[in-house]
């Protein structure tokens, strides 16, 4: 075994900046040379194309069977390739499958030419080619190649849905009270070139602007704990199409079961409306969605 194959062994799957660092200490050459050293190595597998500074994520055939591949790539990209995150994360919460509507949504990429910014299309595709993603009947999958068990794609049935319902009731819910015009409201709708899982055009007051009507974002995420990482995709997004010459007025909610106190905080402090099932609802209708959820 090479120095280079014992430091995966013993560390685990790592950037190939922090390999090469390794390796210039233990074997004290220079860092241009350990660089070339692991650059020419044929022996240790690489996922590259994702990360800052021409980086990739090394590791052993090992870490293709002991779990450990997935969650060091996970952390990698959060690092060095947040943009890239987005998406594994989305379809870590979703159990390892999620339907491309909704992987349109969490991802934080354009589905319509968008410039400065990869596109949905391309951004799954460098991930099947990498064989991180695979993608069957309108669902992406993680790879087996990451160690992952195969999601119970009848689960995954099952609790979209409970979101079809929510997103119906909820578009039914903010008409009732006048929040969005009567037939404005539509599901897994684009707005500013993102998708969004419901939007509906609003003309309340401060939302006018120029004699133009704002809209109401919404996006869902149910049957999982919700901790601040993973709903930063709907800050940036909200983020993205506010920073647009001429954006228009917007009222952004987030629709969840439950929430950590440092995601809610997070939320708030962006401006963000945190649609709790149970108080837009009622708490019998959220208790009845979390024990379907869990038994699924």
């Amino acid at each position: 075994m090479t120095t280079i194959e014992r430091i995966l062994f013993d560390g685990g799957p790592m950037m190939s900046s922090g390999l090469v660092k390794k390796l210039e200490i233990i074997e004290s050459i220079p860092n241009n040379t350990a660089s070339q050293r692991v650059a020419r190595n044929k022996d240790i597998r690489r996922i590259k194309g994702f990360f800052k500074s021409n980086q990739s994520l090394c590791f052993l055939p090992v870490h293709e069977k002991d779990g450990n591949l997935f969650s060091s790539l996970l952390s990698s990209l959060f690092e060095n390739g947040r943009k890239y995150w987005y998406c594994l994360n989305a379809i870590r919460l979703h159990g390892g499958v999620i339907k491309r509507k909704y992987l349109e949504c969490f991802t934080n990429y354009p589905i319509l030419p968008l410039k400065k910014h990869l596109p949905f299309e391309k951004v799954m595709q460098m991930f099947i080619s990498e064989g991180i993603l695979a993608y069957s009947g309108d669902y992406y999958y993680l790879s087996p190649k990451l160690g992952q068990v195969r999601p119970n794609s009848l689960a995954n049935t099952t609790v979209d849905l409970i979101k079809s319902a929510l997103l119906t009731n909820f578009g039914s819910l903010t008409k009732n009270i006048g929040l969005i015009s009567y037939n404005s409201g539509e599901t897994f709708a684009e707005y500013g070139k993102f998708r969004w899982a419901f939007k509906g055009l609003s003309t309340i007051t401060g939302l006018v602007h120029n004699g133009n009507a704002g809209f109401l974002l919404a996006d869902i995420i149910i049957g999982t704990p919700i901790f601040k990482e993973d709903v930063l995709f709907f800050v940036e997004k909200i983020k993205h199409i506010q920073s647009f010459n001429n954006a228009g007025k917007l009222i952004p909610f987030l629709i969840v079961d439950d929430l950590d106190k440092e995601a809610l905080l997070h939320l708030k402090q962006n401006g963000i409306v945190v649609g709790f099932i149970g108080e837009l609802f009622g708490q019998k209708y959220a208790d009845t969605l979390k024990w379907i959820c869990r038994l699924n």
